[in-house]
């Protein structure tokens, strides 16, 4: 990633020193069931507000995250440094110049390759609580921001990318499901409450998904307590499921199965089967306890030789890994200060990062 420092540009560099903090009172609890190691590899405090979002790049060199006030902060992984910042606000300045105002960072994609396995570790795609989604490219040492989309009046909450990095897709606050032609980023398609013959989401969209495995395969879901899933060749949905309450990047998919995260304090971790459209397995957080918790606000289905899920939940404070064939809790990092608000996994599934509520980001190495 070819960065430098310059001043007069909203993309910078940085160096090491100070962007890295390893002190001992920043190392959390993590408790462990069988073979498995998870240990703290690196911990970061770019920020003194919330970390909205954040993304590995396919490689797991770099991890990108997003702020309450709008900043972006690029790590690189192999040397633990912040090698670049987009947008960052001055947080000792009360009042921003000239009235300016910084949305929240919500939702993070890098654009991978033709072909959908390596990413173009330049190419980023960020969304923004107003009605923005700007596209960054991060080797730029003159102009980095690129493309501007502005969406009408209201926020936008997630975007992603297809297998083969050619349509962006977005969702957000008027319920709409938009498609970008990335050559351009025009717009190609949208699927707003009551187009075509069936209605679709009649409330927030809080996170869109492709089908790692089939680019026109797209699932949508949020605050209308419902997953609409897309084929978009065709104009209408060509299913949904009813009763996930997601308000993050709380849906994956891996093979035929569909992991829903609900904000809720039961049947918090759901997973459903893509062929039919039907739930095979409910995970609670506390499994032995007759007290329902968990609220979920991220989750992802482990990868490699782990057949689990981690998630992060609001109720405890606490990110945990769950056994997919029993429900048991394979490990918990717990001791955070706040709440965590994002968490990514790497592609190969040996990485997880998370992004708390008190600015700090934690990242995870799992053997």
């Amino acid at each position: 990633m070819e960065l430098s420092s310059i001043d007069s540009q909203s993309i910078s560099s940085e160096s090491s020193t100070g962007s890295v903090h390893m002190a001992s009172s920043q190392r959390l609890d993590v408790s462990m069931i069988g073979s498995q190691l998870l240990t703290q590899k690196y911990y970061w405090k770019p920020s003194k507000t919330h970390i909205m979002s954040m993304q590995f790049d396919s490689e797991s060199k770099f991890l990108a995250t997003g702020a309450l006030n709008g900043g972006i902060s690029i790590y690189n992984l192999y040397y633990g440094h912040v090698d670049a910042t987009i947008e960052a606000p001055d947080e000792s300045e009360e009042i921003l110049p000239d009235g300016e105002v910084k949305y929240p960072v919500t939702c993070l994609k890098w654009k991978p390759h033709f072909g959908g396995y390596r990413s173009h570790s330049n190419v980023l795609a960020a969304s923004y609580g107003n009605n923005v989604v700007k596209i960054w490219d991060t080797n730029s040492t003159s102009d980095p921001l690129t493309k501007i989309i502005e969406e009408g009046n209201t926020g936008v909450y997630s975007v992603d990318y297809n297998l083969s990095g050619g349509v962006l897709a977005t969702g957000g606050a008027d319920a709409t499901l938009r498609l970008y032609d990335t050559s351009d980023y025009r717009l190609i398609q949208e699927y707003s409450p009551g187009y075509g013959g069936k209605v679709d989401h009649f409330n927030r969209i809080h996170c869109v998904k492709y089908n790692p495995e089939d680019e026109h395969i797209i699932y949508s879901c949020g605050a209308d307590k419902k997953v609409s899933i897309h084929d978009t060749r065709m104009k209408d949905p060509i299913a949904s499921i009813l009763g996930p309450y997601v308000i993050g990047d709380a849906l994956d998919i891996q093979s035929t199965k569909l992991l829903t995260g609900s904000y809720r304090s039961e049947d918090c971790l759901e997973v459903w089967d893509i062929r039919n459209y039907k739930k095979v397995d409910t995970y609670e957080w506390e499994p032995d306890s007759e007290k329902p918790s968990g609220q979920v606000i991220a989750a992802k289905f482990m990868k490699g030789s782990t057949y689990g899920i981690i998630a992060a939940g609001r109720s405890e404070k606490n990110v945990k890994i769950f056994d997919r064939k029993n429900g048991d809790v394979l490990a918990k990092i717990h001791g955070f200060e706040e709440m965590n608000y994002s968490m990514d996994l790497s592609h190969e599934g040996n990485l997880v990062s998370i992004g708390n509520k008190n600015g700090s980001v934690f990242l995870y190495e799992y053997e």
